[in-house]
């Protein structure tokens, strides 16, 4: 997907809000700026999340309290539990994988009503479960991004945002000025 705006790239994340369950595992990459951070705001955000979401680069891992919402609408799938909790993780200063296991990070990562995303999750692989969705965030034009989606992702974002995917590439689906191409 292609973001020219934060406000774009929040709406990107909402849309994929739409099809995220308890359980879902989102491992982020991509270098400084990219709009990862931004993608988890717009994230929460469509969760009903009202707090401040910062990048948690110090603390390592921060939880949110997602509030009840009303059962998925037309287009939106049934898959998986209702999500409970945002459990947001930053690897930025993360020297080894053993550091994020001390902080219990397996607890969110198999907890069917927590969905997990962690930022710069190349630098934790070797904790990374299998089921974890991976997503590219690079850096085109001064404000412009390219979000690369997980494959497995793929179909369902488009069934659920009623878009179809760029054939060309089975990971991506464009969008230009907010509007699905």
């Amino acid at each position: 997907m292609i973001s020219g705006t934060k406000n774009e790239t929040k709406r990107i994340a909402a849309k994929l809000a739409r099809i995220l369950r308890g359980g879902d595992v989102l491992a982020l990459v991509g270098p400084l700026g990219a709009g990862k951070t931004t993608f988890v705001q717009g994230l929460a955000r469509a969760l009903g999340i009202k707090q401040k979401i910062t990048s948690p680069t110090f603390i390592l891992l921060q939880s949110y309290n997602v509030p009840l919402v009303s059962p998925p609408k037309k287009g939106e799938t049934k898959r998986g539990c209702r999500v409970k909790i945002l459990t947001h993780i930053d690897c930025y200063r993360l020297h080894d994988s053993p550091q994020l296991i001390d902080i219990g990070i397996r607890d969110h990562l198999n907890d069917p009503h927590t969905l997990t995303i962690i930022e710069w999750a190349d630098r934790a692989k070797s904790i990374m479960p299998r089921h974890a969705y991976w997503m590219r965030f690079a850096h085109v034009k001064r404000n412009t991004r390219i979000i690369t989606l997980d494959k497995r992702l793929v179909s369902t974002y488009a069934k659920a945002n009623a878009i179809k995917a760029n054939p060309a590439s089975h990971r991506r689906v464009r969008h230009k000025g907010g509007q699905a191409a």
